[in-house]
């Protein structure tokens, strides 16, 4: 199962509804030029096939409720 489907899964299990949004950001490394780009130089950077996935979803709640953001890691080795 690809690891947006575990992460859907995931949020359904957590949260009891489907997620409205499921967004993935990949990885980058430098592999030159680290910080020198502020001062107008060139870098090399390069996307990596690790990323990180977000599933959010907007809950329905009482009128006088305030707002709450819920938030849970899929990967239990960083709890």
């Amino acid at each position: 199962m690809p690891i947006k489907d575990d992460v859907i899964q995931f949020f359904k299990d957590r949260f009891n509804f489907e997620p409205n949004f499921l967004v993935r950001a990949p990885g980058r490394v430098n592999l030159i030029g680290e910080h020198i780009d502020y001062n107008g130089f060139g870098v090399l950077p390069m996307a990596l096939r690790q990323s990180i996935y977000l599933a959010a979803g907007l809950q329905p709640v009482a009128i006088n409720c305030k707002a709450m953001l819920k938030i849970d890691n899929i990967d239990r080795k960083y709890e």
